[in-house]
């Protein structure tokens, strides 16, 4: 049985992008059986895992300008309170400078 999986988006009351998935199946295949042809010119972005910056990453224009830099802020304040956790840690448990 062929299936057909069909995404329409429109502007407006207009279509303004189709895409469609064919030929699917809900039974489990072999892993080299999964192929995807992506046409020529579709931007292509890798998950981080990261909410934000994967939405940041297909955003276009100042607002995605902004949610990268926040992104990169969030990323770098994360990694200096960790820094400075185990810093603090360090001093506490008078390890620090010691071999």
């Amino acid at each position: 049985m062929d299936s057909l999986l069909r995404l329409i988006s429109y502007a407006g009351d207009r279509p303004a992008s189709w895409a469609e998935l064919r030929d699917l199946r809900t039974e489990p295949g072999e892993p080299g059986e999964f192929r995807l042809l992506v046409p020529p010119g579709v931007p292509t972005v890798e998950e981080t895992g990261n909410p934000l910056a994967d939405a940041a990453a297909v955003m276009s224009g100042s607002t995605a300008y902004a949610v990268r830099t926040a992104a990169t802020f969030a990323r770098r304040a994360g990694g200096a309170v960790s820094a400075t956790r185990s810093f603090l840690d360090d001093l506490r448990s008078g390890s620090r400078g010691q071999p």
